[in-house]
C-alpha cells in the first residue's frame, strides 16, 4: 500500500514538472552525490505534493527558487518572498474554504434526498438510519438470556477530546493517554 502511495506521489510530481524545460535534463545518477541530490529532490517534491495542490504552482519558478536558494543568489527580497507566500496562502485557504463549503452542501443535499427514502428513519437530531433486517418479535431479553452481559446496554464515556487523546497516546506507543488531572 505504501509503495502504491509513493508511486502515485512520484507520478503526480512528474505531471507537475512535465511542462518544465528543466525536466528535460537527465539527472546525473552515476555518482553517490548525484543519487543523493536526486533523492533529496524527489523527497522535497513528494512532500510538496502531499502538502498542497501543485496545480497553482509554476514548476519552473519552483525549481529556479530551489536552485537560487542553494546558490545564495535570490531574485526577490525577503519582503517580496513573504508577501508572495502570504498571498499564495490566502488564495489556497479561500480555495479550500470554497471546496469545504461545496462538500458540506453536497452532504446536506445527500441527507435531504436520503431522508426522503421510505426505508430511512430520521431522528429529531438529524441522525438517519435504515433497518436492514428486523429481529424476531419477542426475541431474547437481558433478563432471560444466558448471555446477559452481551445484551446489557453499552456505556461509551469517551468524548471528542478524550478520543483524540487516546488516538495520540496510541500513536506515541502508549496503551492509554496520560492523566490530564481529572
Amino acid at each position: 500500500m505504501k509503495l502504491l502511495s509513493v508511486a502515485s506521489r512520484i507520478g503526480a510530481l512528474s505531471l507537475v514538472f512535465a511542462g518544465s524545460s528543466l525536466m528535460a535534463q537527465d539527472a546525473e545518477l552515476d555518482s553517490d552525490a548525484g543519487k543523493a541530490g536526486y533523492s533529496i529532490g524527489v523527497n522535497i517534491g513528494m512532500n510538496l505534493v502531499n502538502q498542497m495542490p501543485m496545480d497553482d504552482i509554476n514548476a519552473a519558478s519552483l525549481i529556479q527558487g530551489i536552485s537560487d536558494a542553494i546558490r545564495g543568489e535570490l531574485q526577490m527580497s525577503e519582503e517580496e518572498i513573504m508577501t508572495a507566500l502570504q498571498a499564495f496562502s490566502i488564495a489556497q485557504q479561500e480555495k479550500m474554504a470554497a471546496q469545504d463549503a461545496a462538500a458540506a452542501q453536497e452532504g446536506r443535499d445527500f441527507l435531504a434526498q436520503n431522508g426522503q427514502r421510505p426505508e430511512v428513519t430520521t431522528t429529531a437530531s438529524g441522525l438517519q438510519y435504515e433497518v436492514l433486517e428486523q429481529g424476531a418479535a419477542g426475541g431474547p431479553m437481558p433478563s432471560s438470556s444466558p448471555q446477559r452481559k452481551l445484551l446489557q446496554p453499552v456505556r461509551c464515556p469517551l468524548h471528542g477530546l478524550e478520543v483524540l487523546r487516546l488516538q495520540r497516546a496510541r500513536f506515541l506507543g502508549r496503551t492509554r493517554p496520560r492523566s490530564q488531572g481529572h
